[in-house]
């Protein structure tokens, strides 16, 4: 990924993502490291694909609604070496960034340290 386009990724992060961390119950919980980002263009959507990589879901155009592209990318391994490279041109949600960076950097289980930067996040993100 190029500098252009690491800058131009914080960018639209900054305005329209979302760094969490979701827990999943199925069997049992899981903690999961999310970069989020929901636009009305299908281009940026295939744009963060390509770039990053992850998956998109789509909401139908419900009433004078856009129809909405969900870009999601989960990839623990990937977030690690991602975050670090986007963490400096986040002017919003740096904080975000750093809470995710902390819960990706846990070892083994840990249930109740991974609860804490969960419910973080949750802070972070309202």
């Amino acid at each position: 990924m190029s500098q252009k386009q690491i800058i131009y990724l914080a960018g639209i992060i900054d305005g329209e993502g979302y760094l969490g961390i979701r827990k999943r119950k199925n069997p049992g919980i899981h903690y999961v490291a999310s970069l989020c980002i929901t636009t009305t263009s299908i281009e940026l959507a295939n744009f963060l694909k390509d770039i990053v990589g992850g998956y998109c879901c789509v909401t139908p155009r419900e009433g004078n609604r856009k129809i909405q592209y969900h870009w999601h990318f989960e990839n623990h391994s990937k977030l690690r070496d991602l975050l670090p490279k986007i963490k400096s041109y986040l002017l919003i949600k740096n904080k975000n960034c750093q809470n995710l960076l902390n819960f990706l950097s846990i070892e083994g289980r840990n249930p109740q340290l991974r609860e804490k930067f969960c419910q973080k996040a949750k802070e972070l993100n309202h």
